[in-house]
């Protein structure tokens, strides 16, 4: 009887055990892209954090350290509530990186403690913004020209914090004189609107779906299940990638959708190796 507890007692520690690394084991994806770039560029995304900022393995900023990245793309949910927002907005002011660019989420506009949520007032959301904007270039429904070392990317971020807030002030043309045009945005759902105009780009940030957080089969459950997780070829060399996220709602736990940070290598085409 004893031995059977004691079998039982270490198979549950080690379950726990393999949930947690799941939860907080950051991984790093990388795809290679080909683009109308003359050398490599380099983004890295990270979304969804939800006031998570501590991982097994490796540090954020290590993560993004080793990617030598040139552009960071944060797309929304820095926190779940208030009082983690400046924790997280300390470790982005601190990542190596010299252009950081964000898109709000939902949880901009509102926060949850426990299991009740309740939405900012406007000068509350506009505050959080505001806040943001001193670790990183706030993007919302607007676009900029990045000039790296004469590499020109032009970068459009869209506010879907609540969902019809998406929209494209520029003219239709910003894009062209860029080598590339990155789309950015928290939740997938911009996707109708940016096909609804015709915009054409190279790559397609968001995130929201966590991944559905516990995927089995493969597969994402739950209101997301019609998105994809990961990288997608939208169009003819126009890609769409949804992030899994790094941190967790609901539940605080992951299953098979580990914590990630992404790394998008624009390269010459017809370009080999890196």
């Amino acid at each position: 009887m004893m031995m059977a507890f004691g079998i039982g007692a270490a198979s549950l520690l080690l379950l726990l055990v393999i949930v947690r690394w799941q939860t907080c084991a950051l991984v790093v994806r990388e795809y290679r892209i080909e683009a109308g770039v003359d050398k490599r560029v380099t983004l890295v995304q990270l979304s969804d954090l939800h006031g998570r900022t501590r991982y097994w393995g490796r540090s954020l900023e290590q993560a993004v350290r080793d990617a030598k990245a040139d552009v960071l793309c944060v797309t929304g949910d820095l926190a779940s509530n208030g009082r983690q927002f400046p924790r997280v907005l300390k470790l982005l002011e601190h990542l190596p990186c010299r252009h950081k660019l964000f898109v709000p989420g939902n949880y901009e506009v509102e926060e949850s403690r426990w299991l009740r949520k309740r939405r900012l007032t406007d000068p509350e959301a506009q505050e959080r913004l505001d806040e943001a904007g001193k670790a990183m270039e706030v993007l919302v429904n607007r676009g900029v020209l990045l000039d790296l070392e004469g590499t020109r990317l032009y970068v459009y971020g869209f506010d879907n914090s609540i969902y019809g807030r998406e929209a494209w002030t520029e003219d239709p043309s910003a894009g062209r004189k860029a080598d590339a045009t990155i789309l950015l945005a928290h939740s997938p759902s911009v996707i109708a609107r940016v096909e609804s105009l015709g915009l054409t780009y190279k790559l397609l940030l968001a995130g929201h779906t966590h991944g559905g957080q516990i995927r089995l089969f493969g597969r994402t459950f739950g209101a997301y299940r019609h998105f994809h997780c990961g990288m997608k070829e939208q169009r003819l060399a126009q890609w769409f990638h949804i992030s899994p996220g790094l941190g967790t709602v609901k539940i605080p736990i992951r299953w098979r959708c580990r914590p990630e940070v992404t790394v998008f290598r624009l390269v010459p085409a017809g370009a080999r190796g890196e």
